[in-house]
């Protein structure tokens, strides 16, 4: 009788067990559903994405595969995580983390490929102006000086 006691009071005491490891239900650390939004596969089961990294809802622990998550437009991956693009770059965003490390590849507005190794954008020069879109792996580029109409000058 006191085993059979102590089976019922175990049998009892489960549910709110289940709850205590899972609080939200069969959500992280689980994989009995598929992953919420910002959650991605690891080893079997939902695990929250990077710091800074976004992954749709629906990736399924089942189907055996390790899923990755996205960095946001002008980030990249550091490290397996999502970090800013370094001033005066820029990236399209969407690289996948966890991953190897990438860089932002193009300059921004008014920014320039620098002549320096490794390449990075470097700002233009007063009385200079260059489109966004150089491309660091292509070299040093320039910006282009700002003409002046009559009685006009560069401020």
């Amino acid at each position: 009788l006191p085993l059979l006691l102590l089976l019922v009071v175990l049998a009892a005491a489960a549910p709110e067990r289940a709850l205590a490891q899972d609080p939200g239900g069969a959500g992280a650390g689980s994989s009995a559903q598929l992953c919420a939004l910002d959650q991605r596969v690891a080893d079997g089961i939902c695990v929250p994405c990077p710091p800074g990294a976004t992954n749709d809802a629906g990736d399924d622990p089942a189907l055996g595969a390790d899923t990755t998550c996205a960095c946001a437009i002008d980030e990249k991956v550091v490290s397996n995580a999502c970090a800013p693009c370094d001033h005066g770059s820029v990236s399209a965003g969407g690289d996948r983390v966890p991953g190897p490390n990438t860089t932002c590849a193009a300059c921004d507005e008014n920014f320039r490929v620098g002549d320096e190794i490794p390449a990075s954008c470097v700002a233009c020069a007063p009385g200079t102006t260059n489109v966004a879109g150089d491309l660091v792996v292509n070299g040093a580029t320039a910006c282009d000086a700002i003409e002046c109409g009559v009685n006009e000058r560069v401020v």
